[in-house]
């Protein structure tokens, strides 16, 4: 699916078969730059000579560093081929939506399993595509840590990593779509003495701690394994955020357990 641009019309510096390099508007439009035309984005065109005698339809991708639009693939043109139309002269090019980029509601209505699958995709609404991500230890306990204190998880597994935006050997988070992301942290320790307490989840982001997960001390009555809970709604910037897991250590407890049921870390964009 291709991107569109308002009122964006223009004369290539050359004919031929070359890709349009572009020299300057047709009056009354807009070059591609003008009309926030961006860089490495898909665009279809339509180039037509000024007796129409010959015509191409096409899409390509805008370099913004040089000013050229390519010719990557011919969709229609004069001659009734894919090929390049050799110009012989320097045509107009438009910046065009053909009917494969805009549908009805008439033709929404009547879509397959496939066609909705990919309407879903253009938009991103696929889970598959929003970077959902699910990771554990595999059942193997993390051993040596430090009790009393806040420490990074790291994770052995990739259940799910749909991007391969999670970095196991980092334990880095680091989504490349902007927006609102949902975590869940899940963690098991053995309970801590003298107060017991519990072990507690908590998610950095840029390496600050920024959630925490539930908490519990008192100063008795409380034994055996400590399994606690984090959900938390995080925005990020898609290119530079990232977020670690971590995990508070009960006084006196050095390890946390592997166990897949207990122990997990998962998200995934849910909005901008």
């Amino acid at each position: 699916m291709a991107a569109f641009l308002d009122a964006c019309r223009f004369s290539p510096a050359s004919g031929g078969t070359a890709d349009w390099l572009v020299a300057g508007p047709v009056g009354g439009y807009m070059a591609p730059a003008a009309a926030g035309a961006v860089n490495g984005r898909i665009y279809k065109y339509r180039a037509e000579s000024a007796d129409l005698s010959q015509w191409e339809l096409g899409e390509g991708t805008w370099n913004a560093s040089t000013g050229v639009l390519s010719r990557t693939t011919v969709l229609f043109n004069s001659s009734g081929t894919a090929s390049k139309i050799n110009f012989s002269a320097s045509p107009q090019v438009a910046i065009v939506a053909l009917k494969e980029d805009l549908i009805s509601i008439e033709e929404a209505n009547n879509f397959g399993t496939a066609q909705r699958a990919q309407a879903r995709a253009n938009i991103r609404a696929n889970l598959s595509e929003n970077g959902t991500f699910i990771v554990d230890r595999n059942g193997t306990d993390l051993t040596g840590l430090t009790a009393s204190a806040y420490n990074k998880i790291t994770w052995t597994n990739k259940q799910v990593d749909n991007e391969s935006w999670f970095d196991t050997s980092t334990g880095k988070y680091t989504p490349q779509t902007a927006g609102t992301y949902l975590f869940v942290l899940d963690c098991t320790t053995a309970t801590g003495t003298s107060p017991t307490e519990s072990c507690q989840p908590s998610l950095y982001k840029n390496s600050t701690r920024i959630k925490n997960g539930a908490y519990t001390a008192v100063s008795g009555g409380m034994s055996g394994d400590s399994n606690k809970l984090l959900v938390c709604a995080v925005p990020m910037n898609g290119s530079t955020d990232y977020v670690e897991a971590y995990v508070y250590m009960p006084n006196g407890v050095t390890t946390l357990f592997g166990a897949t049921s207990g122990t997990h870390f998962q998200g995934f964009r849910i909005g901008a």
